[in-house]
């Protein structure tokens, strides 16, 4: 492979990455997650 096509690769897999986890941090507000997160036994200043 040449180092154009890998660099393009890796941009697409990274962005691809990016739109995964960004709905979740929105998410971890809520009061279901929070629940979870005391449920699971956590400390609440982890999130």
């Amino acid at each position: 492979m040449k180092i154009k096509s890998i660099k393009i690769i890796y941009w697409i897999t990274t962005v691809l990455l990016a739109l995964f986890i960004l709905p979740g941090i929105f998410f971890m507000n809520s009061p279901m997650a929070l629940e979870g997160t005391r449920h699971l036994g956590l400390p609440q200043g982890s999130i």
